[in-house]
């Protein structure tokens, strides 16, 4: 079994979308669920270092229905039903990142997401 990881590419001082579709024992989660979604964010060169943490409010990170729209054209035909909006404050500089995201299930359960790898390309601004 291989783990992968979700790549992606971002300019600095740029929020971003990280869409997924979830699943907890082969069904798509919904809000009742999902109890917490807590996240971390790491440079890939020290993965010691957490730069950025939080906790998504579940109500506005999972949808209830797949959704389908021009974030997630080209995936696939089913959807997402996860959404985490990062802050343009959030990856500042260039350079390579990780985000991990905790589920703890309201049965108990708890999970990582596949991480997200986003590079940051720097703006030349003169």
């Amino acid at each position: 079994m291989t783990c992968s990881t979700i790549k992606g590419c971002v300019w600095e001082d740029s929020a971003f979308n990280l869409l997924a579709r979830v699943e907890s024992a082969g069904v798509d989660v919904t809000q009742a669920t999902v109890d917490t979604i807590s996240w971390k964010a790491f440079s890939v060169l020290d993965e010691a270092t957490v730069i950025a943490s939080g906790s998504l409010v579940v109500a506005a990170a999972i949808f209830n229905e797949l959704q389908m729209d021009r974030r997630w054209a080209g995936v696939d035909n089913a959807g997402y039903n996860f959404l985490h909006v990062v802050p343009s404050t959030i990856l500042t500089a260039p350079g390579s990142y990780r985000i991990q995201h905790l589920f703890t299930m309201t049965n108990g359960d708890v999970f990582y997401l596949s991480p997200f790898e986003p590079k940051v390309e720097s703006i030349w601004d003169t």
